[in-house]
């Protein structure tokens, strides 16, 4: 398809306008590391959308009770590995 693909380590870094971020470390395509900071409270989805937990404020203690997958956590994927 003419894609380029890089293998060098990626790092995106969203912030929001209220001070919430999402940063993302892609060192390899298969492997991909997330890092979510909320500014208040937030919900967590599957990914095929059931609600999880709402309001939540610790999310280190949300996803430490939580198995390890992938969620979505502001809109943003995130995979949970403990």
């Amino acid at each position: 398809n003419g894609e380029v693909v890089s293998n060098e380590p990626t790092l995106t870094v969203t912030v929001e306008a209220d001070g919430a971020y999402t940063a993302v470390f892609e060192a390899d395509p298969t492997i991909v590391f997330s890092a979510v900071r909320q500014a208040s409270s937030t919900s967590i989805y599957s990914p095929n959308g059931q609600l999880l937990r709402r309001n939540v404020t610790n999310l280190k203690e949300a996803l430490r009770s939580l198995p390890e997958g992938l969620y979505i956590i502001g809109g943003r994927k995130v995979l949970n590995r403990k």
